[in-house]
């Protein structure tokens, strides 16, 4: 049975001290315990989503930190797969990624991937970085991820380089559906799709949308829909004023009204007073909410900040950790407005450290994984919300 065949697993005692915690509080969890082979899930820069799957009760953590990086121990290169499974407090890794020492002998698949046999393809450093990139269908009960090539992989797999120069004409790159990992079997797959896929690259935003049963994927002012059971993008026309930041911005999904939020981008850095833009699914069409307030200024991209949309509290929690004044700032939805002063961060977050996060639903909490960049001193820290 694979690893993720024994999940979600049974309730373990940080539940209940989970359980126990007051509004307004925090908590740390330390380090969780580690995959007994592959050890503990590193940090991630620029990954400040971890997209989470109720079906087995964890987040999945994705994409690489320092730029060609790999671990000196094992060999492995950094597009390795881990789920934090919140139940055991621990690392599950689902995939360990790939073997500097013994790189696999590629070849083109029949749907013009890369892979190691005629209907297995191998995602092979396809994110820099993780971003807002990643998702969970809990329908399909897959795992998805738009990629965002490099070359910081060339030093450390050089036949692999080679192998993408001399195959650049066979090679499909447009005619693509995300990078989708089945956690029960523990196997990646990548179709080509029916219509043209859209062009992914640094700092884009993908998420699964219940209400419309596909996949939103936005980069810089295009919105695009990958329909899983169709194998299928649409690239749709939206209205209202496009947000006005460039790549690498933050965002989650607002259950209650179907709409999403997403800011704090950079290259541009919005100018003005608001950086925090809407986009309503029901009618396609983006909105400036023009909100009261402000969470330390208009750049919380993906290094900066982890935001999560809580529909118990109906608010968005920005836990910004770098840059302006750290804190965790509130966007009441009702009123449109951040309160106007930030929870303070507990003592016990390293500022220095970088964050991954996401809304645990059924608990009613916001997990925080605090680590350095490629690094193994990871810990879990919990927020429960106020009421």
């Amino acid at each position: 049975m694979s690893p993720a065949g024994a999940l979600p697993s049974a309730e373990g005692r940080t539940i209940s001290a989970i359980r126990e915690m007051a509004p307004g509080t925090w908590l740390d969890l330390g380090a969780p315990r580690a995959d007994p082979k592959w050890g503990k899930a590193r940090g991630r820069a620029w990954t400040s989503k971890m997209a989470f799957s109720r079906a087995l009760g964890g987040a999945f953590l994705f994409g690489e930190g320092i730029h060609g990086w790999v671990n000196p121990s094992t060999g492995r290169y950094m597009d390795d797969l881990w789920l934090y499974d919140v139940n055991g407090h621990r690392w599950v890794a689902l995939y360990p990624g790939t073997d500097t020492r013994s790189p696999p002998a590629l070849q083109v698949t029949r749907d013009g991937f890369e892979g190691i046999a005629p209907d297995r393809p191998i995602p092979i450093a396809t994110m820099v970085h993780g971003y807002e990139m990643t998702a969970w269908d809990p329908v399909r009960q897959l795992f998805f991820s738009m990629p965002n090539h490099h070359v910081y992989f060339r030093k450390h797999l050089p036949s692999v380089a080679a192998f993408r120069r001399q195959n650049a004409q066979r090679l499909n790159t447009t005619a693509a559906s995300p990078w989708i990992f089945d956690p029960w079997n523990r196997k990646w797959h990548r179709l080509k799709t029916a219509t043209p896929s859209p062009a992914s690259g640094f700092g884009d935003v993908l998420m699964f949308l219940p209400s419309r049963n596909k996949l939103f994927f936005y980069r810089l002012g295009r919105v695009s829909f990958y329909d899983p059971q169709n194998n299928s993008w649409r690239q749709v026309s939206t209205r209202g004023p496009l947000p006005p930041f460039g790549i690498d911005p933050t965002a989650c999904h607002d259950p209650r009204r179907d709409r999403i939020y997403i800011g704090g981008g950079n290259y541009p850095i919005a100018k003005g007073d608001n950086a925090l833009w809407i986009y309503d699914v029901k009618t396609d069409t983006w909105v400036d909410p023009k909100p009261a307030g402000s969470p330390a200024g208009n750049h919380y991209g993906t290094n900066v900040a982890v935001m999560t949309c809580d529909p118990r509290t109906d608010s968005v929690y920005l836990f910004r950790h770098k840059g302006g004044a750290p804190g965790l700032y509130i966007y009441d939805t009702k009123k449109n407005a951040w309160r106007p002063r930030p929870v303070p961060l507990p003592d016990f977050w390293n500022k220095r450290m970088g964050a991954n996060g996401f809304y645990h639903p059924g608990l009613g909490v916001h997990f925080i994984h605090t680590a350095n960049d490629s690094r193994d001193n990871g810990r879990i820290i919990v927020y429960r919300p106020d009421r």
